[in-house]
């Protein structure tokens, strides 16, 4: 369902984010990702959570048999962790980065049986604004809640709008059908032009107000 469609489905509503939603952000952004890669939703945590185990394990049965060197001892218990290090910054900063553009700009949640369904998050600056992110849940779409999303923030967004559209055909439509045109790289404005370093080949986007 494409269009200008300004209501939602009986059942859903819309509202602000909040801090104690990224949490619940976190995880529907893993399940819808992981649903794309036809991975199961806990599969890289398990794999985490194993690796530490044996680690332990491991350090556990070299004690136990009196296997350790000194040297060797103080290496594993480095590797462990620097280990530990590394997947907590990994997980840090993911609530870090939904933290900064739920406090610096608009990010609204589309709700139904208590679950998020969809989310976007935009920011506005003096002469336009950038959606930063914008995602329907993989079992709800074709329900016209990207439009709704996109009808609802453009109505407090400074024009023209920009986003980062990937190369999949029924996104082109999707966004298309909602006003947007494709724009070559070198008329993205300097101040969102870094973030195509982070993404993989996306087509930039604009919306010019009416």
């Amino acid at each position: 369902m494409f269009g200008n469609n300004r209501e939602l489905p009986p059942g859903f509503i819309v509202r602000r984010a909040r801090n104690s939603d990224i949490s619940d952000i976190l995880k529907f952004l893993q399940n819808e990702f992981s649903i794309q890669r036809n991975e199961s939703p806990t599969q890289i945590v398990s794999l985490i959570i194993t690796l530490i185990a044996l680690g332990l394990i491991l350090l556990y049965l070299l004690f136990i048999n009196g296997f350790l060197v000194t040297g060797f001892f103080h290496i594993l218990f480095a590797v462990i962790i620097m280990f530990l290090i590394i997947f907590s910054i990994f997980s840090i900063l993911p609530y870090f980065h939904w933290n900064h553009m739920i406090e610096s700009g608009e990010c609204l949640l589309i709700i139904h049986q208590n679950n998020i369904r969809a989310v976007i998050a935009t920011s506005n600056f003096n002469n336009y604004s950038y959606i930063r992110f914008l995602l329907v849940s993989h079992s709800y779409r074709r329900r016209g809640l990207g439009t709704y999303l996109i009808n609802t923030v453009r109505q407090n967004l400074n024009y023209p709008i920009y986003l980062f559209c990937l190369p999949e055909p029924y996104l082109v439509e999707f966004y298309s059908s909602n006003g947007f045109f494709a724009i070559e790289k070198n008329q993205i404005p300097r101040k969102i032009r870094q973030d195509l370093k982070n993404t993989s080949e996306v087509i930039p986007m604009i919306l010019e107000e009416n």
